[in-house]
Parts: structure tokens; sequence; C-alpha cells
């Protein structure tokens, strides 16, 4: 398997080979202004000096009259460029004692016909001339090679000198370059570094690891996704768990008494008889209910709970379920009230409906003390048919309220175990109200107890 360089090294090698185009673009860019620039300030310098040594020559030629006395007289030439030299440095106010000549060997003085009369530029070579006048009239022409380049000694000293400077200021640059990349994609890759362990935690099943990056940027709300998806598994892990373990403990007692039973009739303590076999039965009805009410949710879950839907009219659909439990309420003491004369027609799953509110009254007849109430209402508002199921005392304590529909939770107290029943059914009632679009919730009750309060969408 080839290596493949991480992402650090990447980042690393991408700000490293940006900071080195950078310096390249920025010394080369140094490096001619400072050639064409130098450059130039030596033509500047030697127009200067062409002007003084053309004042000069002016000057010698009113003295003497014609160029015949510096035909060909180096002596004579050479004391005239001193003398040039001499007049630059007071113009300039040079400190120095000494000007090298730096133009000498580019030099050459034409008559006024053009013909040579001293200096050590070719007469054919390409030259700039500088007419010399006395007067209105032309004496004579001054001309020079222009450079081409550094020539001069001093001159290419210092362009070296700058060079030498400029490669300094360069290897400077690039080491700073070098571990400016290493800093920068150290700090830039930490918070990838942090979410990368935090990933292998999760991986490992460490639900309660957590990522903290100090920045404000898209690291920082990656992190914070990442740590509220920690804690959503978290959360789903701890209920995963506690779901086997209560599903466990609700099978464990229905089984623990089947086998008591079973042992009892084997032993001979209990006779075979009509009895029972009827309490034989009970236990299995109780796990085959249970084990249909896992089913159900299972569905649920994973979005198998179908819904065959037609039009239903909700008020006869109640009263149907109120007539089915009648007997039981009345044997139970409890009053039954409905108001749903003017109920919709909603389209919608009969039998899950049938099942939704046959849970609801078998939970107010369950826990509903006798002697007690209970209420249907039905009010259509805002484009939904809202129902209420109310019962009386006992009540659920407010914070119970939002945990009633949690699989297998039971509130300690008066609504408990021995009333019978799972835990179940409010989870499975809220299954049945989202599969159609709608929402539950439990509020307490006016008349003491608890509301299950149930809005169903009009146009579904």
């Amino acid at each position: 398997m080839k290596y493949a360089p991480g992402v650090h090294a990447k980042l690393f090698l991408a700000l490293l080979l940006t900071g080195i185009l950078l310096i390249a673009a920025m010394m080369l860019g140094a490096r001619f202004s400072f050639h064409h620039g130098f450059l130039n300030y030596m033509h500047e310098v030697e127009a200067e000096r062409i002007e003084t040594l053309s004042c000069v020559l002016e000057r010698y030629y009113a003295e003497e009259g014609d160029w015949d006395s510096l035909r060909h007289n180096r002596r004579k030439w050479a004391e005239l460029l001193r003398r040039a030299a001499l007049k630059s440095r007071e113009d300039n106010e040079h400190p120095r004692a000494q000007e090298p000549p730096i133009w000498t060997p580019r030099l050459i003085v034409l008559d006024a016909q053009r013909r040579p009369v001293i200096g050590n530029a070719p007469p054919d070579a390409p030259l700039r001339l500088h007419p010399l006048h006395e007067g209105e009239r032309t004496i004579g022409w001054l001309g020079h090679q222009p450079p081409q380049g550094l020539t001069d000694a001093l001159a290419l000293r210092f362009h070296a000198e700058q060079s030498r400077m400029f490669w300094g200021i360069a290897l400077i640059a690039l080491l700073m370059a070098f571990i400016a990349a290493a800093v920068l994609a150290r700090r830039l890759l930490r918070p990838v570094d942090a979410l990368a362990r935090g990933t292998r935690a999760l991986t490992a099943g460490d639900y309660t690891t957590r990522v903290q990056v100090d920045t404000r940027d898209e690291f920082h709300r990656l992190a914070e996704d990442f740590n509220t998806l920690a804690q959503t598994l978290e959360r789903t892990d701890q209920a995963r768990r506690q779901w086997v373990a209560d599903i466990s403990h609700e099978l464990r007692t229905p089984l623990s008494v089947l086998k008591g039973e079973i042992e009892a009739l084997e032993d001979g303590v209990r006779p075979l008889d009509a009895r029972a076999l009827v309490s034989l039965r009970s236990e299995v009805d109780t796990l085959t209910t249970l084990v249909e009410d896992l089913y159900q949710l299972a569905l649920s879950d994973i979005g198998a709970l179908n819904c065959h839907k037609s039009p239903v009219p909700i008020g006869e659909l109640l009263a149907a379920t109120a007539a089915t439990f009648g007997e039981r309420l009345r044997e139970a003491g409890l009053r039954l009230h409905i108001d749903c004369a003017e109920a919709p027609t909603l389209h919608a799953d009969r039998a899950r409906l049938m099942q939704l509110f046959g849970n609801l009254l078998e939970n107010s007849l369950r826990y509903t003390d006798s002697g007690g109430e209970v209420r249907l209402l039905c009010a259509q508002e805002d484009g939904h048919l809202q129902i209420d199921i109310d019962d009386s005392a006992p009540g659920v304590p407010p914070e119970a309220l939002p945990r009633l529909f949690e699989r297998l939770y039971r509130v300690e107290g008066s609504r408990n175990r021995r009333h019978g029943g799972a835990g179940l059914g409010l989870s499975i009632c809220r299954a049945i109200v989202e599969a159609h679009g709608g929402r539950i919730e439990a509020r307490p009750s006016p008349l003491g107890g608890l509301r299950i309060h149930i809005e169903l969408p009009l146009n579904a």
C-alpha cells in the first residue's frame, strides 16, 4: 500500500510552498527593481558628469580658440578630466577627496566636423553626442557610450554586497516561512485532531466523550454538532439498556408465575381443574398482550405502522368505543360523559383510532378511583380536531407528565404496577397519533386527574 501524506503534511506543504513562492516573487521583484533603479541612478550620475565635462571643454576651447592643443594629448585630456571631477565634487559638496571617473574609457571629443580629437571610445561605436557651444556656434561634440551594465569596480562591489544581502534576507524569510507553516498547520488542524480523537472514542463505544474547540469558526460549529451527536448517542444507549432491562423484567413476572403454577400442578400441590387452567390462560394472555404491544412499537420505530385510511366519523367512533367500555366503567363506579356531537369525519385508520381511544379509556379505567368521572370532549380549532380525555383523581405529578409516553414508564404512587399493564399503552397511543400527523400530550385535568390532549389534522 502506497504511503499517502496526511492532512497535516499537505497543509504544511501548501503553506510552505505558498510562502516560498511569495518570497521568490518578492526577491525577484526587488532584484529587478534594484538593478534597473541602480542603473538609472548611474545614468543620471553620468549625465551630470557629462554636463560638467561639457562646461570644462567649452571653457577650454574659449581659452585656446581651437582643439589643436588637445588633439591626441592624453596628458591634457587627463587634466581636463580631473578638473571636471573637482568641479563635480564642488557642485555636489561630495566629502570624498577623490572620485574615480567611472566613464573615462567610454568618452570621445569630436570637433565641429565630427573628427576625433581625443578619447578612448571608438568613433564608429554607437555614441550619444552632446553638442559643445561657443555662443550660438557649435564648436564640437562630446560623445559617450551609454553603459549597458555595471562596469565600475565600486558599483560592482556595491551591487555584489546588495546581492549577498538579498540572499541573506531570502534565507531568513524562508526559515520564517518554514516555522510559520509548521505552527499554522498545527494550530489550524488542532480542532481536526480533537474531532478525530472524539470520533475514535465514539467508535469504541465511549459516548461520554466531548470535544472542546476554542475557535469561533466552522470547526466550533462542527464540534458543537459532534457533541450533540455524542449526547444523543449516550441517551440512546442508556435508553436501549433501560429498554432491555425493562422488557426482561416485564417478561420475567408472567413467566415466573407460569413456571410456578406449572410446577405446582406437576407436584400435585394444586389440582388440574378449570380454575388452574383459567389462571394459566390469564398469564398467557398477559404475555400475548405484552408481546403484541412490543410488536406494535417495533413497527412504529421502523416506520411500518400501517394505517389504512378511510372516512371515519369521529363522533360515532367515540360512541362505539365508549359503549365497549360502558359496562366495565359502571362496575368500577365511574361515570362517563361524552361531548362530541359535532365531531367531523376524518380521513384516518378506523382500527388504529379504536385502539387509540381504547388504550386511553383502559388507562382511565385502571387508574381512576371509584366514584370518579371520565369525560371525552371534542372541538375544532385552527384546522385541527382537538380531543380531550379527562379523568378524576388521582392525578399525576407535574414532573412526571412529560415522561408518561416513554416506554415502560410508570408513575410511582397510585398509578403503578398493581393496577396491571406494562407501561406501553401510552407509547402506542403516541405512535398512532404521530402516524396520523397529529400530536398528543399529557396535562393536569380540571377533574383532578389526568388529561390526554390530542390534535389530529382535519385535512389529512
